[in-house]
């Protein structure tokens, strides 16, 4: 009966140390996952006019921002109250900086209010789709819509508008449309303009997300466009009218943070 006893304990050991080893190997590999998903993060900074070529150049090689907004001259982003960024897609992206390309449209509150239509909409968005082909822009590059902030709801004309705008530019066939909201609208906008895919036969797909929230606790070397409150944002501007100076040269900027170091991937250095 002893040697009986001494046999089931030897079979039972086996048992106990493979038991415990399985969830230790699950729980590193959840974390290691878990660590890499926070890490992915870029710097990037817009400014409403152009700073010039050589504080481009500058800021590329001395400053941390990855990327740079590039607004297209539009209704309500003119040459006549910015210095246009036109034609400088070639110097910025050799450059080694990666793109944000903004469209300035018409606004719920403000700059152009009382033209807003579906008409006039498509109408900007054919625009949008022959200025990005002359700025040489490759195919299925992002270019955001600006939404700046409104009272109150999404309106119907504004809503009318914004969903135009969409439906050239998915006809147009080139160009990825994207959002740039306040993060508090973006959740009704993100419902209306995906409607709009549904109508063009793409159900469940939505343009993509950068979104503004102001935030004390935003840190352009650190924080990840999810900490703006918005899951789906691809990009966050955390803090506006800052002034940097880098190479020496200093700029009024927004500081931004987004999931790649080419948000609009506009330059091919970047994948």
């Amino acid at each position: 009966m002893a040697k009986k006893r001494r046999a089931r304990k030897t079979t039972t050991k086996p048992k106990k140390k493979k038991a415990s080893r399985k969830p230790r190997k699950r729980r590193s590999i959840v974390r290691a996952r878990a660590a890499a998903a926070v890490a992915v993060q870029f710097a990037g900074f817009d400014t409403g006019s152009y700073p010039g070529d050589a504080a481009i150049r500058a800021w590329a090689a001395q400053s941390p921002y990855r990327f740079v907004g590039f607004y297209f001259d539009a209704p309500c982003h003119t040459p006549a109250t910015f210095k246009t960024w036109s034609g400088k897609y070639p110097l910025i992206k050799a450059s080694g900086l990666g793109l944000i390309i903004i469209y300035v449209g018409l606004q719920q509150d403000g700059c152009g209010q009382a033209s807003l239509s579906r008409a006039r909409g498509l109408k900007d968005g054919q625009d949008t789709a022959a200025k990005f082909a002359v700025e040489g822009f490759p195919d299925d590059a992002v270019v955001f819509l600006d939404i700046e902030h409104y009272d109150g709801a999404l309106s119907a004309p504004m809503e009318a508008y914004v969903t135009g705008w969409l439906s050239a530019i998915l006809d147009a066939g080139r160009i990825t449309p994207g959002i740039y909201c306040p993060a508090s609208k973006a959740g009704e906008i993100r419902l209306a303009t995906g409607k709009e895919f549904a109508s063009h036969g793409q159900p469940g797909s939505f343009p993509v997300f950068w979104v503004a929230k102001v935030d004390p606790l935003f840190d352009p070397s650190a924080s990840v466009p999810a900490g703006s409150g918005v899951s789906f944002a691809s990009a966050w501007q955390g803090r506006l009218d800052t002034t940097d100076t880098h190479g020496g040269v200093t700029i009024r900027i927004d500081q931004n943070v987004a999931d790649s170091p080419d948000p609009s991937r506009a330059t091919t250095d970047f994948v």
